[in-house]
């Protein structure tokens, strides 16, 4: 855990040259659902097995960078694959403006709220997920990422950097 903290305190020096790094979410296609094991306690069995499935991630996670992870193309299984869009603190805007930009891209072709099982428990608010330690969970969805859709930019973003004299 410490190297991951090194390394991402190294990592934030990308943003003197790199507005929103763009990288893969995932090293490969997706894994098939229930993979993930949760039917143990071990943190340290969690981490590692999150590193392997995810390797960019947590980078992002204590480094404190802002990041946002969207399905962009297609992999041979017809999962989308994801991708991760990296920024700043007080950055938040432009993610969400290059998310808005690749989205318009459509590169899946498929709305992933259309496919998802949990639509409807998901437009009333609430998602319980079950099974091991992460039982009786509850996600809250707040209504202002119900709005945050039809509020996106429909231009297209300004990526780069001002000119410096």
């Amino acid at each position: 855990m410490r190297d991951m903290v090194l390394v991402g305190a190294d990592l934030w020096r990308i943003f003197e040259v790199i507005d929103a790094p763009l990288t893969p979410t995932l090293p490969g296609p997706p894994k098939p659902l229930g993979s993930f094991p949760l039917d143990h306690d071990d943190v340290d069995r969690h981490f590692e097995w999150m590193l392997e499935c995810a390797p960019f991630a947590p980078s992002a996670n204590v480094s404190g960078f802002r990041a946002l992870t969207l399905p962009f193309g297609e992999g041979g299984e017809g999962l989308p694959l994801p991708v991760q869009i990296l920024g700043p603190l007080d950055r938040e805007h432009l993610l969400l403006a290059l998310a808005a930009r690749l989205e318009a891209e459509d590169r899946w072709g498929h709305s992933l709220a259309r496919l998802s099982p949990f639509r409807e428990r998901m437009r009333q608010g609430t998602l319980k997920l079950e099974g091991g330690p992460h039982r009786a969970f509850q996600a809250e969805v707040h209504p202002v990422f119900r709005r945050l859709q039809p509020a996106m930019p429909r231009s297209r973003p300004t990526c780069r950097r001002p000119h410096r004299s």
